[in-house]
């Protein structure tokens, strides 16, 4: 059985087209590892919220499949996820959509603080999928 069987891609699918980016984004993506003193404790926690959802897929683990993949994501400042895009593949369906599910299934986020006076950010984050694997000598 595989861990995509029964798995609709099309909930996490970035369908918006480039016209709707367009009109979300104001400005250049901000890293989500940014250090701007600004934004730093505020993407901190949406990292986690991430993180606490963000699964390697199990079967691209067994079959060695790794990648990066870098997403691009819009929030509105009342947390409000408005779209999330694969700005840069990982060459890989399956940790394409496995990062775009975690963005979407950490999602809503925490509304923005009063050092962010944006109606909107848009952020930019990379997942990096690297099995792991444990060889021990009997």
């Amino acid at each position: 059985m595989s861990l995509l069987d029964g798995f609709d891609p099309e909930p996490y699918a970035a369908s918006e087209t480039e016209a709707t980016l367009e009109d979300l984004d104001d400005g250049e993506s901000i890293s989500l590892d940014t250090k701007e003193v600004k934004y730093a404790s505020y993407f901190a926690r949406i990292k986690h919220q991430i993180e606490r959802v963000w699964a390697y897929p199990i079967e691209a683990a067994q079959r060695g499949i790794q990648g990066a993949v870098v997403l691009r994501f819009v929030i509105d400042k009342h947390g409000t996820l408005a779209g999330v895009w694969v700005k840069e593949t990982s060459d890989s369906n399956m940790l394409d959509l496995a990062a775009i599910k975690a963005v979407k299934d950490a999602a809503p986020f925490y509304p923005f603080p009063i050092t962010i006076s944006k109606e909107k950010i848009s952020i930019a984050a990379r997942f990096e999928y690297t099995p792991r694997f444990v060889h021990a000598d009997r």
